[in-house]
């Protein structure tokens, strides 16, 4: 049974409150309240999609019907997140 509610935990997204953007030389940094520096954003040629670095995860951040998402893959899995941030 721990095995399954620790396997649950893993796969719920962590809510990380609203997220700050900082320029940076290659797009932007993500910091919290704390503040911490929660993800790394690097610029595209596309606009509102940018290449995302979070603690050994890299995918891709882009805006969707105004909701930041946040694409990446977990093995085989394809994961989505949403992230409240302001630029």
């Amino acid at each position: 049974l721990q095995d399954a509610v620790a396997e649950v935990a893993e796969n719920e997204p962590v809510f990380l409150g609203t997220l700050y953007a900082q320029k940076t030389e290659t797009g932007f940094q993500l910091v919290d309240t704390t503040p911490s520096i929660q993800f790394y954003l690097k610029e595209t040629s596309l606009p509102n999609v940018f290449v995302a670095e979070r603690k050994g995860q890299t995918g891709l951040l882009f805006l969707r019907d105004d909701i930041w998402i946040f694409e990446f893959y977990q093995g085989a899995d394809r994961i989505q997140e949403e992230l409240q941030i302001k630029f």
